[in-house]
């Protein structure tokens, strides 16, 4: 039995929340940056950061490397676990995009339509990626699918990659 099996028997569902403010934070990471610089009354011209990008690519890091460890203990081959944690971090830096909720919900000031076109496609590969994440994570602790992450968008990778014949 593998030592993830016995980890997330007890572990899963408060992971599994633990999970969820993350996600939530990513979602409208703009809102919480501002939040919390009122919370602490920083005034912007002593911040040392005035951007809630760092709240995105933050996230985005954590998540990569989390799928990176995760991949290593379920003994995915290293390249493998490495192209999972790449594309996990760009699908996270996509999902915790900032300020792209707040221009959802204004939408409809917008005159140019092909303006507003690009507005609903931003927010929807937005949506799909945080979703996608979500359900990512709703897979490992809730349903107990241990190889979640081994087995993301990519799907198993062959072990060698076989030469293509020349075409002459």
């Amino acid at each position: 039995m593998n030592r993830l099996d016995n980890d997330r028997n007890a572990w899963g569902w408060p992971n599994l929340m633990l999970w969820a403010l993350c996600l939530g934070v990513g979602l409208v990471p703009d809102k919480v940056f501002y939040l919390f610089r009122d919370i602490a009354a920083v005034p912007t011209q002593r911040a040392l950061v005035n951007h809630p990008m760092m709240i995105s690519v933050a996230l985005a890091i954590y998540v990569a490397l989390f799928v990176l460890r995760q991949c290593r203990l379920l003994g995915c081959e290293e390249s493998g676990a490495e192209a999972r944690a790449l594309q996990a971090g760009v699908i996270a830096l996509v999902a915790f995009l900032p300020g792209v909720v707040d221009v959802l919900f204004a939408v409809g000031d917008i005159a140019d339509p092909r303006l507003r076109r690009f507005v609903y496609l931003a927010g929807a590969g937005k949506l799909t990626c945080w979703f996608y994440l979500s359900m990512l994570m709703f897979r490992c602790y809730a349903l107990g699918h241990h190889r979640a992450f081994v087995t993301m968008l990519l799907g198993d990778m062959p072990r060698e990659r076989q030469p293509r014949e020349s075409r002459l």
